[in-house]
């Protein structure tokens, strides 16, 4: 026998039913068995109807026991206060973790024994005296609800704002509030019901009308100018004012004016407002110093003033924000040090100071931030090392960790830091190095961005490049692919002395391999090292089977002797043992193209698709600019579809590719121009242009936009400015340098390479493994579900199919559910995800493969997605039909039909090249059967 909850938790006055279960012998469960409910203690919790219902009379414990026959079970019962809600908002919103005395309270104990608090024999409160405890904030409108309230003393507590209008609901005959910053609200009807209340003392100085105060706002902020001003200073209500959000009480709760022309320093006003919770100003002409009382407006849980003008110190008294938990001033002029107070602001997620002139070195205090997932402290002019506190196990959270271009902060990186989940860490024009520690090297090479230069007791004067690389942010090989050796023999002192000949012999497994002299001719040897010109290095070809993991190197300068010692021209490089090469043996990319055509047909793109083969010259950019190892290349049947626009049919390959339970990545071409394809998904789109194809696939590994040509998803931590690839590429069709100026590849702007920072980053992906696992799992009876967000974030989903498939699933975790449901509510799947990201201004969207429950045929009555931007819920015939044909000797998806009449969605539906196909028709919910033949 079970009775569940088996710990039922109920209010004064409110009823639980309690479910009880009688199993018999084999626990199975017995319908309709009888039984009966009895009470420890009636006087706490009393037996409300014979079916185990329950109500709660007073405050107190009690225990439930059932009984069937022979059998009994017990359960829990407690009764909490009616009042313990209004309590417990008073102390989440005065800061009550800060008050002076707080014994009992947030407690299961009753309320009458919280310190201060005073409750008749129904545990209602009568009293609160909190008069000088240290409350801090404002007062919450859940005070009003104690309707046995008589008497209450705030006085000397640093409470601000309003007195909660819902007071004037209660009959007080005591309210004390001296020595605070209340306020008595406007409206008539309270200041009557203030002065009937017999004992009273405190401020009477009205509060300042929210209307007024933004009206204020609006003429300080040069509102008349602003492009979106919609309702505001008319009598419409504030939150149908443009940026403007309220509560329920039509308090002000947000103020989101981005983009918007404000003009002017950051007005005073802003205090005025008590429920303040975020204000976004992003991107507008805020001048002036950040005000100091700023640091007053305690509510804030977002604060956004990047991209202004604003100058001068950061106040330290934003570290009285305890609740804020996003604060970005990036994009300023702001100057001085960090102030260490930042550091107590506990709730903080992210802190982005990025592109400002802050000086001094970096606050250990920062350390102390346990919820924080990104610091971003790039383009400053900070200085010194990084504080081993950053790596505490308070920080255990950080993800990104940006400190690029301080170029005074110096020293190794404190191996503490390798103790952080770090997904991204740049130190690019920092004097910052990463320690040569086998685990700290692997922790490197463990995320999925870093830029970091190694620790060197050296200086550099030799590597290999395949496509791009750099003397200080060495780039690893991909094995078996030829590289170019180059050595820089340079010195200041040797004006007019010819270069030496470089002797370099390679080494596998400790094994000497390979052996070539290079003689320079007659070139001079130049005062330092010139990357950026052939003539100033010495040059040889390495062959592919020797560029292999473990390769070392070594480098004899000079071998006759004939320099003069007093040029400082190393004779060997390294000066003792064998310099390691990284190289890494790089998965081969399987890639399967298919020819998307229109339903009027394309025969230049079937014949193009048909023709491609791994050294087509529409792949020279994939091979050369991306770590792809070997390449394979399969060709799809063409597949027919009404989808016109890129990222369409970027979903397009993507739904084909779970259908067939496809490996390896996908790639649809077709006539639409450009592309788009998922951040580090294994499908993509784009037009018959080698650069498109390869701009696609390295956004399936994992790459972002680099920064110009205006592209949406920008790589915030990309080290170069206007994505300049920052490192000279090599060319090996005519075997030329390619200019460090070039643009990046994930960039909108020409002309383009890879940068050694895209290159690295792809290369950490592909050796992830990522969606490999996912590949091999077992082909079985899969629902296909997909869906995507419209231009206003709200949330559309495809007609499902039933499809013998590999399970294609989301990484748990996220913002959006998506679940199947009985017609009685009951859950049969239910997942919970991040939309994925889409690049090249798409709209994201999912295609998931669940296994299915052959019950589910006879079960599932909706499919629902929830999120951010909303629900939507589809039904079995509630949504435009959707039509899949497949090739029933292959397998392969031929034709995907969207929102066509009926009457095609039979034989012959895309032409009579495909009437003996499969057909799988949807209009929502799928067909129990796996597909059918017209």
């Amino acid at each position: 026998m079970l009775i569940e909850p088996d710990e039922v938790v109920l209010t004064m006055g409110d009823t639980v039913r309690a479910a009880v279960r009688v199993l018999d012998q084999r626990a199975r469960l017995i319908s309709d068995a009888p039984f009966t409910l009895e009470v420890s203690d009636p006087s706490v919790v009393a037996v409300a109807d014979d079916r185990g219902l329950v109500r709660g009379i007073r405050e107190g414990r009690a225990t439930l026991t059932v009984r069937s026959g022979t059998a009994a079970a017990t359960a829990a019962a407690t009764v909490l206060s009616a009042d313990r809600r209004s309590l417990l908002s008073l102390f989440a919103s005065t800061r009550g973790q800060e008050w002076t005395r707080r014994d009992g309270w947030d407690s299961d104990a009753p309320v009458g024994e919280w310190h201060g608090v005073s409750a008749d024999g129904d545990g209602r409160v009568t009293a609160l005296r909190l008069g000088g405890n240290g409350l801090r904030g404002a007062l919450p409108r859940e005070l009003g609800e104690m309707t046995r309230l008589v008497e209450l003393r705030l006085d000397g507590n640093e409470l601000v704002g309003p007195l909660p209008v819902s007071l004037s609901q209660l009959r007080l005959r005591t309210l004390t509030y001296g020595g605070t910053s209340l306020c008595v609200p406007a409206e008539e009807a309270f200041s009557e019901w203030l002065q009937s209340v017999p004992t009273r003392e405190g401020p009477e100085e009205a509060c300042v009308d929210e209307r007024s105060a933004l009206a204020s706002f609006y003429r300080a902020l040069n509102g008349r100018l602003w492009p979106r001003d919609d309702g505001w200073l008319s009598e419409r209500p504030l939150g149908e004012w443009y940026g403007i959000e309220t509560n329920e009480a039509g308090e002000v709760t947000a103020i989101e004016l981005p983009r918007n022309g404000l003009d002017g320093e950051i007005p005073v006003e802003l205090t005025e407002f008590a429920s303040l919770k975020f204000l976004r100003f992003d991107d507008n002409r805020l001048h002036g110093p950040i005000p100091a009382w700023l640091g007053e407006i305690t509510t804030l849980r977002g604060l956004y003033l990047r991209n202004n003008l604003l100058s001068g110190p950061i106040p330290p008294s934003l570290g009285r924000l305890t609740r804020l938990y996003d604060l970005e001033l990036q994009g300023n002029d702001l100057t001085g040090d960090i102030p260490p107070e930042l550091g107590s602001i506990s709730g903080l997620t992210k802190l982005d100071l990025t592109g400002n002139r802050l000086e001094g070195s970096i606050p250990p205090e920062l350390g102390r931030l346990h919820r924080l997932y990104h610091l971003r402290l790039a383009q400053n002019a900070l200085s010194g090392p990084v504080p081993a506190e950053l790596g505490s196990a308070e920080t255990r959270w950080i993800e990104t960790l940006l400190l690029s271009d301080n170029p005074a902060l110096e020293g190794p990186l404190p191996e503490s830091l390798a103790a952080l989940p770090l997904e991204e860490l740049s130190t690019v024009g920092t004097g910052l190095c990463a320690p040569r520690q086998p685990p700290f090297v692997a922790w490197l090479q463990s995320m999925r961005r870093a830029d970091v230069a190694p620790c060197r007791d050296s200086p550099v004067n030799a590597y290999l490049t395949q496509a791009v690389q750099s003397l200080d942010f060495p780039v690893p090989l991909v094995a078996g692919k030829p590289a170019l050796m180059r050595v820089f023999v340079a010195s200041p002192n040797a004006a007019g002395a010819l270069a030496p000949d470089v002797r370099a012999t390679f080494f596998l497994d400790g094994a000497p391999v390979h052996e070539v002299t290079v003689s320079q001719g007659e070139a001079p040897i130049p005062p330092k090292p010139g990357e950026g010109d052939l003539a100033l290095s010495a040059n040889a070809a390495i062959p592919g089977r020797i560029v292999q993991p473990g390769l070392e190197l070594v480098l004899e300068v000079d071998r006759a002797g004939a320099l003069d010692p007093g040029y400082g021209v190393s004779g060997r490089w390294p000066a003792t043992g064998r310099q390691a090469i990284e190289v890494r043996r790089v998965p081969g990319l399987n890639l399967t193209v298919i020819p998307l055509v229109p339903p009027s047909g394309g025969d230049d793109i079937i014949a193009l698709v048909q023709s491609l083969h791994a050294d087509h010259e529409l792949f020279w950019h994939t091979r050369a600019l991306l770590p792809v190892g070997e390449l394979g290349v399969a060709r799809h049947a063409p597949v027919t579809t009404t989808s016109t626009d890129t990222c369409e049919l970027w979903r397009e390959v993507a739904l084909i590719r779970a259908v067939e339970g496809g490996r390896g990545h996908w790639l649809g071409i077709g006539y639409a121009g450009g592309g788009c394809a998922g951040i580090g998904e294994r499908a993509a789109y784009s037009e018959p242009d080698t650069l498109v194809i390869a701009h696609e696939l390295g956004h399936n590994m994992n790459l972002r936009h680099a920064p110009c040509g205006g592209p949406q998803g920008v790589d915030e931590g990309y080290p170069f400015r206007e994505a300049a690839t920052g490192a000279w590429g090599y060319d090996s069709r005519d075997g030329s340098l390619v200019p460090a100026i070039h643009k990046d590849l994930m960039s909108y702007c020409d002309p383009k390479w890879i940068s050694r920072y895209q290159y690295a980053n792809a290369l950490r992906f592909r050796l992830g493994g990522n969606a490999d696992a996912a590949d091999s799992r077992p082909v079985g009876r899969q629902l296909l579900v997909s869906g995507r967000l419209d231009e206003r974030g709200a949330p559309i989903l495809d007609p499902a199919f039933v499809v013998a498939s590999r399970p294609a699933l989301p990484r748990e975790g996220g913002p959006w559910i998506i679940e199947g449901s009985t017609a009685d509510g009951r859950n049969l799947f239910r997942l919970r995800f991040e939309m994925p990201d889409v690049a090249d201004h798409g709209r994201p969207g999912f295609v998931f493969a669940i296994p299915a429950d052959p019950a589910w045929a006879r079960e599932l009555a909706t499919i629902s997605l929830d999120g951010p931007g909303g629900t939507v819920v589809m039904g079995a015939a509630s949504e435009p039909p959707m039509a899949i044909l497949r090739d029933p000797a292959s397998g392969e998806v031929r034709a995907i039909l969207r929102d066509a009449p009926a009457a095609q969605l039979t034989r012959g539906a895309a032409g009579e090249p495909y009437a003996r196909l499969d057909v799988m028709v949807s209009r929502g919910l799928p067909n129990a059967s796996v597909g059918r033949r017209y």
